[in-house]
């Protein structure tokens, strides 16, 4: 075998290691972030308020459920936009959840369903 071709090889190995690792990392690091969000007060009061909207309740139908992907950010003691799937039996939305913090509580300020 020629030298070239081990070079190759050697790189297409070492590519495809680097990705396997890279991806293992990504999945710990969305882990760790999803759980952060799912762990806050915003997110607790976001889910307590959607579940107790007969507006959206009639939309979706029993049976609501929360997507595990959670997007936006979170600032502490400051700050919050989440952003996540809500589905029930009869449809899906996208919920975008507005909070701020007043200084001694968190408040959910908005929350809208695209």
């Amino acid at each position: 075998m020629s030298l070239s071709k081990i070079l190759v090889r050697g790189f297409f190995i070492t590519g495809g290691v680097l990705a396997i690792v890279f991806t293992i990392l990504l999945i710990g690091v969305n882990s760790r972030i999803t759980s952060t969000f799912q762990e806050s007060v915003p997110y607790k009061l976001s889910i307590d308020y959607i579940k107790n909207d007969e507006v959206i309740k009639n939309k979706l139908g029993s049976n609501i459920q929360f997507s595990d992907n959670i997007g936006g950010h979170l600032t502490p003691n400051k700050d919050a936009r989440l952003v996540f799937k809500v589905s029930g039996e009869k449809s899906s939305v996208r919920a975008v959840c507005i909070a701020k913090y007043n200084g001694s509580e968190w408040q959910i300020e908005s929350i809208t369903y695209e």
